[in-house]
């Protein structure tokens, strides 16, 4: 008959998990959440580095768009409409609005 207590036996060098066998449970658990709450980290500071590319983006896109506006009003003359009209075609693809005041 067989014994009741199974005894260890040795395995093979290869077949060996060496990391399992070191580390306690305890350890290896903290060192996956540790991990989980380093990657989190890692994830709010790109995208607060990424949130403000973003916005100095579009704070120079909405300057240069300022300039042309600019640039082009001021080469326009009072009473020159045909200057407006080509601006105004120029911002309907972009989904900008502009309204100009006398």
């Amino acid at each position: 008959m067989a014994p009741d207590i199974d005894t260890r036996k040795a395995e093979p060098a290869g077949l060996r998990l060496r990391w399992s066998g070191e580390l306690s449970l305890t350890t290896r658990i903290l060192a996956v959440n540790l991990a989980a709450l380093a990657l989190m980290a890692a994830g709010l500071l790109f995208l607060d580095s990424y949130r403000s590319r973003l916005i100095s983006e579009r704070v120079n896109k909405a300057v240069e768009q300022t300039e042309i506006l600019g640039r082009t009003l001021e080469a326009s003359g009072k009473g020159e409409w045909d200057t407006h009209i080509k601006l105004a075609a120029r911002t309907v693809g972009s989904g900008n609005r502009i309204r100009v005041y006398d």
